[in-house]
């Protein structure tokens, strides 16, 4: 359960820096 739980935990915190990623392509890109 606990490793689940850190697989989880990176996957949240992986999909939060893809999003700023693109966040900042989109910014970056106008």
């Amino acid at each position: 359960n606990n490793a689940l739980a850190l697989l989880l935990q990176y996957n949240k915190e992986d999909v939060v820096n893809l999003k700023t990623l693109q966040e900042r392509l989109s910014s970056e890109s106008r």
